[in-house]
């Protein structure tokens, strides 16, 4: 079973000003009949709309034109090909009608907030009024020196005319059209974790978290890849689920318990250090902890079980103890039996001829108290 792991990154949150004209999705029942009427009739114009939907055909004709020409605007009618004043129901129209709300247009000072990262639907943050900004004598007297105008980049103009719901914003906005110059302001900074093997993504700012769609990338893709920054990938078993290691090369506590600790990329104990997912970007060094391993070979499964047997001797070696250490040594590797491993007379002979007046070593004790009084 592959290990649950996290991945996160910073997210620099690019942030500006500018006047312009956006549409924000808003319940407005006043004009979804004239939406109805175009759906069931194929059709509206503002005679029969004024007629039909407002009283009176000749007195409420001037409401219902400009009725049609702010739907007209909001980009849920369109002109009728084929009769100049008659509308037609749009795809955005449709939608309207099944989420029952509209686009409807303010020209007005708006902040916008939004970031360049393939994991944010759409790059855009928030769009939010601006109801405090400085009178335009203010600013051309005391702050025009400290606004910083800088031309508008592709993420902002890619982001124009398309409805989006911003991370931050519960309905969804359109940005009509952005001048060539935006004011910049300064950025803010933002924390994307992923958590891929439960596939939830968030994004926190300050200490809001916003929750986000994750990635279209299986758990065990993902480990993969982070597989691959330390040249390991090949060495995972796909169908036993349990990474090939040289005896060699494992740490001792590893050994004992089958499960090592994996730190992505190698070298991410270095500062800067980075973990590159492919078509995900960066994220932050981490640690994939307890990953399943075993021995990659007869030769290191045969080191890695001796050592686990010899490991084991933490009492005396009476022959009962000593069988259910050894087998527990051997347990792991099944797939290479029989594994040979030596008897206990064996390790007591070459425990002697190792041992010197100074040795401490434990398992060298309790392997000859068990010889010696023959346990």
């Amino acid at each position: 079973m592959i290990p649950s792991f996290t991945l996160e990154r910073s997210l620099p949150i690019t942030i500006c000003r500018v006047f312009a004209n956006i549409e924000v999705e808003e319940k407005r029942p006043e004009l979804m009949p004239f939406l109805t009427k175009a759906k069931f009739d194929g059709q509206v114009t503002a005679a029969t709309a004024a007629r039909d939907l407002l009283g009176s055909e000749q007195a409420r004709k001037p409401v219902a034109v400009r009725l049609l020409n702010s739907l007209a605007r909001s980009g849920a009618l369109e002109i009728d090909p084929n009769a100049k004043d008659a509308y037609v129901l749009t795809k955005l129209g449709h939608q309207a009608l099944e989420r029952n709300r509209i686009f409807v247009e303010e020209a007005d000072t708006w902040e916008i907030r939004y970031v360049d990262d393939p994991l944010i639907p759409d790059c855009l943050i928030s769009i939010e009024s601006v109801r405090d900004v400085p009178s335009a004598f203010e600013e051309a007297g005391r702050d025009a020196p400290k606004r910083r105008l800088i031309d508008t980049d592709r993420v902002l103009l890619g982001l124009q005319k398309q409805p989006i719901t911003p991370v931050a914003n519960s309905h969804r906005r359109r940005i009509a059209e952005l001048p060539k110059t935006v004011e910049k302001r300064d950025p803010q900074q933002a924390t994307l974790r992923w958590d891929v093997g439960a596939r939830q993504l968030s994004l926190t700012i300050g200490e809001t978290q916003y929750d986000l769609p994750p990635p279209d990338r299986s758990h065990e893709e993902v480990f993969l890849d982070l597989l691959d920054t330390n040249g390991l990938r090949a060495n995972w078993d796909r169908d036993r689920s349990v990474l090939l290691r040289d005896s060699l090369d494992v740490p001792d506590c590893a050994k004992r318990s089958m499960a090592e600790d994996i730190a992505v990329p190698a070298d991410a104990g270095r500062m800067n250090s980075a973990l590159n997912i492919p078509g995900l970007g960066l994220f932050r060094s981490t640690t994939v902890q307890q990953v399943p391993i075993t021995a990659s070979t007869e030769t290191h499964a045969g080191a890695w079980a001796r050592w686990r047997q010899r490991d084991a001797i933490n009492a005396v070696a009476h022959k009962a103890r000593f069988d259910e250490w050894t087998c527990t040594a051997r347990a792991p590797f099944a797939e290479f039996e029989p594994l040979s491993l030596p008897e206990r007379h064996i390790l007591a002979r070459s425990a002697m001829r190792r041992h010197s007046d100074t040795d401490t070593d434990t398992a060298f004790r309790n392997l000859i108290a068990a010889e010696d009084w023959n346990l």
